[in-house]
């Protein structure tokens, strides 16, 4: 069984609607200094498997946070903001169920940030991916 996180990678990097705005610019848990924006960033926050009296029941909904990163926080002419990005990316994760064992994704939280670090507007937005044999 693959990892979530290599199914999430897959299924973000080949979505017309995100790599028209991110290009490649999707990274795992922490992005490189000095990258180019908009980009985004995920992690697996909890793993949330599903067990039965037999024990794992090869079933898991994990709760996933991305993280939308952007110089605007609301679009302007050709620049994208972390709010709008946040809104394509909830509308294309939703459209996920169905492909290579995953069954729903849920929005669970959404956060408009500042990083610190960057001083980029910084949406945090966590899902519920339901998947399994």
């Amino acid at each position: 069984m693959s990892m979530i996180e290599t199914d999430l990678y897959s299924y973000l990097s080949t979505c017309i609607a995100l790599i028209a705005l991110v290009s490649t610019r999707i990274y795992p848990v922490q992005a490189p200094k000095e990258v180019a924006t908009p980009y985004l960033v995920y992690f697996k926050v909890s793993p949330n498997r599903k067990y039965t009296h037999q024990g794992f029941a090869n079933f898991q909904q994990p709760r996933i946070q991305i993280s939308c990163y952007a110089t605007r926080y609301i679009t302007s002419g050709s620049e994208i903001g972390a709010k709008s990005l946040s809104q394509i990316l909830i509308s294309a994760l939703e459209a996920w169920p169905g492909a290579e064992r995953i069954q729903a994704v849920q929005v669970e939280d959404e956060k408009d940030l500042i990083d610190p670090d960057t001083n980029l507007y910084h949406v945090a937005v966590d899902f519920f991916v339901s998947y399994g044999a």
